[in-house]
């Protein structure tokens, strides 16, 4: 009943209750009980209307979110069935609404992954039996009608415990985002390839294999004009690899990519081919085709040219692609660039090396000579000022052949044409020994040679290269130590590494020199009586060559302690016990 019909009623039975016989009192309180009723009524329908006005807002602006909102969102019920969908998700599905509210979901999957999806309603029943949960699941769309393109979306539902109301669904677009995680991935394989390639050619197949893995159908790179003439690779249908082969070693590419290559100095550059150059590349009837080529900024007369080419039904080249592949020539460039230079840095090396080994016999030779003359020399009846001279001219023989084979040391162990002999060595005894030699030199200058060794402390080594180490060690040691000082050398096991320790009571090291004490043929400018520099050098490429690191520690006058470490091994004799042990158990096995 309405409100004006109300209005009516009650108007009728007021009429009605003053035309009765009766008690006029009685007939004026039940037309005041009606007026009062009438009253409660009319606020009870005002409140209906403002709950309806509030409820028809709050559906419109639920509406409009729901529809308008950028995100797709459906309904679905226990079997798939879309039971209604935003704007959002009619555009994301390509279809028209009529073809997708009501009916099956699993219609729009790639058939490869439609199991996918009954798999997510499953887990959605699963979950949704006794808590809201959220269930995302990753599909493939099958592509919509007069469309190629095949998008990737994430499933997004939250399992409701009332199936009627249906699975409430966001349908996300990842497309872009693993398109551009296979853009990174392919980038990251190239980076992997590259760095296995050993020369030119290796490097060049390594981008044509990274190219087609994910991106193209047909990939080309070459040098311009590269060393020892001319250089390419291609990868894709044999067919099309040969022609491109042959067209790049005669330098007989057809003028159009000719002329696209001399456009790509700046940039990248796609080009749709001709029908001819279709075919010229692909062979056959010359069906569509996209080509872009890439080249980095030419290094040292080095320049690199990239081609890459898609066939229809593919679609071409997205801006990101551009970008990836103008990466992967500007990689092959750098690589190409870093090939040449290392093989460049290794004639020089050699060359080096070649010219010590001269200098250096020769040097050796003419040492000897001069102490052998200084030797005979001295077997002669000279005066004693005489004496002094020949002494000195002794001492310096002895210094040249002393620095000739530091370096012919530090050259060998640095190339490996010096292995070390390993054997496994207890630390204390190489301390002990180090110090019982080197006491002597100790004593001259007036410094003590002080040992604190560790028990059972083993290291695999080769003994006559750390006495080396220990020589050098020390002697550097005794150059800055005052005399009626002491030199320590200590042993320590640390974790899986001994650490051995020449501690001096010198003025210490500056701080800005502590990064150069170990290398070659450097020397502290506060140092009294200078060497040639490559004692220390020696000491840490020994230590590397064991596997080991050197490294030095100083406080401001309070001396230097040069460390280094070995890896730690189990002493021959538990070694051997626990073999027994071992071998006792098998037995009672």
């Amino acid at each position: 009943m309405s409100l004006a019909q109300l209005r009516r009623e009650v108007a009728r039975l007021r009429n009605t209750l003053r035309e009765q016989p009766g008690d006029p009192d009685d007939r004026e309180r039940l037309a005041s009980e009606l007026e009062l009723h009438q009253l409660e009524l009319e606020a009870q329908n005002q409140e209906l209307r403002e709950a309806q006005a509030r409820l028809e807002l709050s559906q419109a602006r639920y509406a409009a979110l729901y529809h308008g909102a950028p995100v797709a969102f459906c309904t679905l019920d226990r079997s798939g069935l879309i039971l209604e969908l935003n704007d959002a998700a009619i555009r994301l599905l390509g279809r028209p609404p009529e073809h997708l509210q009501g009916h099956p979901l699993v219609a729009l999957i790639a058939e490869g992954e439609r199991q996918l999806l009954w798999y997510h309603l499953r887990r959605c029943a699963e979950q949704g039996a006794g808590r809201k949960e959220r269930v995302c699941t990753e599909l493939l769309l099958a592509p919509a009608p007069h469309s190629t393109r095949q998008q990737r979306v994430q499933l997004l539902t939250i399992a409701t415990p009332s199936p009627g109301d249906g699975y409430h669904t966001a349908i996300l677009d990842v497309t872009a985002e693993r398109q551009d995680q296979g853009r990174l991935v392919m980038l990251a394989m190239a980076a992997h390839k590259l760095g296995e390639a050993r020369d030119e050619p290796g490097a060049l197949e390594a981008i044509c294999a990274a190219a087609i893995d994910s991106m193209v159908d047909v990939a080309a790179a070459w040098l311009d004009d590269p060393e020892g003439g001319s250089l390419g690779a291609a990868a894709g249908p044999a067919t099309v690899v040969e022609r491109l082969r042959k067209a790049i070693e005669s330098r007989s590419l057809p003028p159009a990519l000719v002329e696209l290559a001399r456009q790509v100095a700046a940039g990248p550059s796609e080009m749709q081919l001709s029908p001819d150059l279709s075919a010229w590349l692909f062979g056959g009837e010359g069906t569509p085709a996209t080509v872009i080529m890439a080249v980095p900024e030419a290094r040292h007369g080095v320049r690199v040219w990239l081609l890459a080419a898609v066939q229809s039904p593919r679609q071409g080249f997205a801006a990101e692609d551009l970008l990836v592949l103008q990466q992967l020539a500007e990689r092959l460039g750098q690589s190409v660039q870093s090939m040449r230079l290392y093989r460049k840095a290794l004639r020089e090396v050699q060359v080096r090396e070649d010219f010590l080994a001269i200098v250096s016999h020769d040097l050796v030779d003419a040492a000897a000579s001069i102490k052998l003359t200084a030797d005979a020399m001295d077997l002669q009846a000279l005066p004693g000022s005489h004496r002094v001279y020949v002494q000195r001219v002794r001492v310096s023989a002895e210094w040249i052949s002393s620095v000739v084979r530091k370096l012919l040391d530090v050259a060998a162990l640095e190339s490996g044409v010096m292995p070390v002999d390993l054997a496994a060595l207890p630390a204390g005894a190489l301390l002990e020994e180090a110090r019982d030699s080197l006491a002597p030199l100790a004593a001259e200058s007036g410094i003590k040679l002080r040992i604190r060794t560790a028990r059972d402390t083993w290291v695999r080594a080769d003994g006559e290269r750390l006495l080396q180490v220990f020589s050098n060690l020390v002697v550097n040691a005794l150059k800055h130590s005052p005399p009626g000082s002491a030199v320590d050398l200590e042993v320590s096991r640390a974790g899986a590494e001994v650490q051995f320790v020449v501690r001096d009571q010198g003025p210490g090291i500056a701080p800005e020199d502590l990064p150069h004490v170990f290398d070659r043929f450097w020397q502290t400018r506060r140092a009294k009586r200078a060497g040639v520099g490559l004692g220390l050098s020696i000491v840490k490429v020994i230590v590397e060559a064991h596997g080991g690191r050197a490294w030095v520690e100083c406080g401001a006058g309070s001396g230097a302690s040069f460390w280094f470490a070995l890896p730690a091994i189990e002493s021959p004799a538990a070694t051997a016990l626990q073999a027994a042990a071992e071998r006792r158990e098998e037995d009672r096995a």
